[in-house]
Parts: structure tokens; C-alpha cells; sequence
């Protein structure tokens, strides 16, 4: 990550961290091997004196086990990044009062097959970004014509679908996070399409509890005669991207 993107990433965090940061995307960059973020720990004599800890991203002692689906039937074989005993470790001091003054320290006692990024490329992004690929997005596309058309226009892309799912998600974002707390959000995107596309349900508040219930009028005007009630659980991660 180098140039304008690095510099994105970091806005926002605290001064050290992003000069910390920086410093481990110029390593990267210098000798192809990416080093993530682990741990930080304080001086024990200087207050103002931080260390950042970083590992290898093909680092074997740091693969994280991904937890396994309980239905064996949904299991997938998933491809996965080569992991060596390299040892590699990047260790970033930085002095608060004095930031000028970097100390870095790195470990890596394996050469190995470089880091390859499979971000979303500029190009890829603006593909999704630009109309009228996005005008047909804003109008609730389907993620799938989306991943068609990505395929098509880049045939040997390492890119997955799911990334570009996040990415088509967040462009949509402002038209439904119309708050940073997500209950405010949901009632002010209710309120917002009251007695249009749903009608909001009055509910008796449980204390510790927030309880929205709503609902929507197409699916009403055509099931209420064939059916009592219709439900919708939505207390188990439904909104999560890979459900949507």
C-alpha cells in the first residue's frame, strides 16, 4: 500500500499508530513481504515510548483457524496463501515527544514467495464507482450481474466475489446508514418509508431491549389473505454481507 491509498488507510488514527503504519506499508513495499499489525506495548522506564509489533502476513506460527461450518454439506475448498517458517517479525519504537526518531527492527530468516495483494485495483473500483455500472447498482442490480460483469471485463483477476460485494455495499451505504448507531438508523429508515413501502408496528419497549417491528405493505396487501402472520428473525447476524 503506498502513495494516496496509504495514506486513506491511516487518516483518523492517532499519530504514532499512523506513522507506525506507514512505516510498515514502506517495508512492504521495500521488500515485498507485508507485515500486519499484532500488538503494542508500552516502555517500562520512558512513558512517551511505544513498540508496534508486526508479523509476517505468510508467518505459519500466525495462521489464524478458520472456524469450520457445522453443516458438512456447505463446506467449501477454499484456496489459501502459502505459509512458511520464516519467523518474520517487524518491530516499529516510536518516541511520542520525539517522533523523528524511529528505531526498526526486522526479523525474517526465510526467503520466501512474495506477498501477492488481491485488493480491488483503482481500476476495478471505478468500475463499480462510475455510471452507468453504479446508476443500475443504486437501483438494487444484482450482485451477481455485478461479479459477471468484473469477470468479463478482468478474465484473470484474484479478486473474490465477496470483496467485491463489500465494496458494492459500502457504495450503497448512504442510502439506509442514516445514523452511526444502528437502531437510530433502522427507525430513521423506517420513518423515512412509513405508509409507503412499510408501516411501523407500535411495540411495548423490554428494558435492556431494543425492539423495531414493522411491516411491508406489498408483502401484506398479497399474503394476508392466504396467511395470519408472517415473521422475520433478524437477531442472528442476517445483515452480515454474505447473506445479503
Amino acid at each position: 500500500m503506498t502513495g494516496a491509498s496509504a495514506a486513506e488507510a491511516f487518516d483518523g488514527l492517532p499519530r504514532d499508530v499512523k506513522l507506525a503504519n506507514e512505516i510498515a506499508a514502506l517495508v512492504w513495499s521495500a521488500t515485498k513481504y507485508r507485515f500486519v499489525y499484532k500488538k503494542k506495548a508500552a516502555s517500562r522506564t520512558t512513558d512517551t515510548v511505544i513498540t508496534y509489533t508486526y508479523f509476517c502476513a505468510q508467518n505459519e506460527k500466525e495462521v489464524t483457524k478458520t472456524r469450520l461450518v457445522d453443516d458438512q454439506r456447505k463446506r467449501r475448498a477454499r484456496m489459501k496463501m502459502e505459509r512458511f517458517p520464516c519467523n518474520g517479525w517487524l518491530h516499529v519504537t516510536i518516541d511520542s515527544e520525539h517522533p523523528e526518531h524511529v528505531r526498526l527492527r526486522v526479523q525474517h530468516h526465510r526467503v520466501h514467495c512474495h506477498y501477492v495483494d488481491i485488493s480491488l485495483s483503482e481500476d476495478i473500483t471505478k468500475l463499480l464507482f462510475l455510471s452507468p455500472f453504479r446508476s443500475r447498482m443504486a437501483a438494487n442490480a444484482d450482485r451477481i450481474q455485478i461479479w459477471t460483469r468484473v469477470l468479463q471485463d478482468y478474465p484473470g483477476t484474484e479478486v473474490t466475489q465477496k470483496q467485491i460485494y463489500a465494496l458494492w455495499s459500502r457504495m450503497n451505504e448512504e442510502a439506509w446508514r442514516l445514523d452511526d448507531d444502528q437502531v437510530k438508523s433502522a427507525q430513521k429508515l423506517l420513518e423515512k418509508m412509513h405508509g409507503k413501502e412499510i408501516e411501523i408496528i407500535p411495540i411495548r419497549q423490554e428494558e435492556g431491549l431494543h425492539c423495531i417491528a414493522f411491516g411491508f405493505k406489498e408483502v401484506l396487501d398479497g399474503w394476508a389473505e392466504q396467511n395470519e402472520e408472517l415473521a422475520m428473525d433478524s437477531t442472528c447476524k442476517i445483515m452480515i454481507i454474505d447473506f445479503l
